[in-house]
């Protein structure tokens, strides 16, 4: 434009995140994102919805340019959430597939009540762990399923969820001779075991008697050993050689016996939750993802990791999706997440105080 005073051309800069020939803003690409990353929305079908809503044409490689910069956006926000979570006395990890261009890839996951962390790598056990970095370093007590891998970690803590050993012995109740025996008077025992943990924190207890304690480990080694009566080793047969497989059920009376300090975490440390569930929440949204085909490349599939764990994120600390992708886009992401002179994330409703 031109001065009105002595006609000089007058000329801006254009933002940092205003790229190519059409430029768009912030509430474009604001929109845009929230319907992929949020919405699942495939690139076709945001295509079709932006058309006729805002008279625009865009091209699957504009819409996928405005998920990268959002990770960009994002990307050291991350990692401080990531740096977070290892001052936390209880986190939750779990894994996940996902196919990145038709090929197998995990998910793995480090949630806490707080923060929530995801990335993508191609190993599913300890060496994609590794990566990550997280669990080498960590010195607190780690929620999980009964993976093998997590128990390779000897620098922290480890609790087993407790939902995932009740679902295995109703399997068993159901399916096995036999197995109801036992199985059915172990779900029962935990079920006590977490009853009588909510009526001592009903009381404003941090434990439980010696007695209690002692009670429900003299119950679950006698039902232990009921377990072994009731599914025996399998005899070994003349030149066999190796290992023998002792059968699912047998498995599960072995796995529970060695973890039983993992199974009773919840009971002997009152910080520590019965189940993962923290961790698993954090996964429903790729229930719905798989649906849009996942992930066409690997980058793609680590923008959206990146932008997901800042958006769940976000949501436990009371800010909305829209507040925190729109924040993001004008490089304030970082105070979303950990606003400044305060220890904790205070809550923020409305747009506009966010804004």
């Amino acid at each position: 434009m031109q001065c009105p005073d002595d006609g000089e051309e007058l000329k801006a800069e254009m933002p940092e995140y205003v790229t190519g020939t059409n430029q768009y803003g912030i509430n474009i690409m604001t929109i845009v994102c929230m319907l992929y990353c949020v919405g699942m929305v495939s690139l076709g079908r945001i295509q079709a919805i932006v058309a006729p809503m805002l008279g625009l044409q865009l091209s699957p490689a504009t819409i996928l340019k405005y998920v990268h910069c959002l990770a960009v956006a994002v990307q050291a926000t991350v990692e401080a959430i990531l740096d977070a979570e290892r001052n936390e006395k209880v986190v939750h990890c779990d894994e996940t597939g996902a196919k990145v261009n038709g090929k197998l890839h995990w998910i793995h996951c480090v949630s806490t009540e707080l923060y929530t962390f995801v990335a993508i790598q191609a190993k599913r056990g300890k060496e994609g762990m590794d990566v990550i970095g997280f669990l080498t370093t960590y010195v607190g007590t780690v929620v999980h399923d009964c993976w093998s891998s997590y128990f390779q970690y000897d620098s922290c803590l480890h609790a087993i969820c407790n939902i995932h050993i009740e679902r295995d012995l109703s399997g068993l109740s159901k399916f096995f001779h036999n197995a109801s025996l036992w199985a059915d008077d172990m779900l029962k025992l935990l079920t006590e075991m977490l009853q009588a943990k909510h009526d001592a924190m009903a009381e404003n207890l941090r434990e439980l008697s010696p007695n209690q304690l002692a009670g429900f480990s003299q119950r679950f080694d006698q039902l232990i050993e009921k377990g072994k009566e009731v599914h025996p080793l399998p005899e070994r047969k003349k030149g066999q050689r190796g290992k023998l497989p002792c059968g699912r059920a047998r498995a599960l009376v072995n796995r529970m016996e060695v973890r039983k300090a993992e199974i009773f975490r919840f009971l002997t440390d009152f910080d520590v939750p019965y189940t993962n569930n923290c961790a698993e929440q954090s996964f429903r949204i790729l229930g719905v993802k798989r649906n849009t085909g996942i992930f066409r490349t690997l980058d793609g599939a680590k923008d959206f990791c990146a932008i997901w764990s800042y958006l769940s994120t976000a949501r436990k600390h009371h800010v909305s999706y829209y507040v925190a992708v729109k924040r993001a886009f004008r490089g304030e992401s970082y105070d979303v997440i950990f606003p400044k002179n305060t220890s904790v994330a205070e809550p923020r409703n409305s747009l506009e105080q966010a804004i």
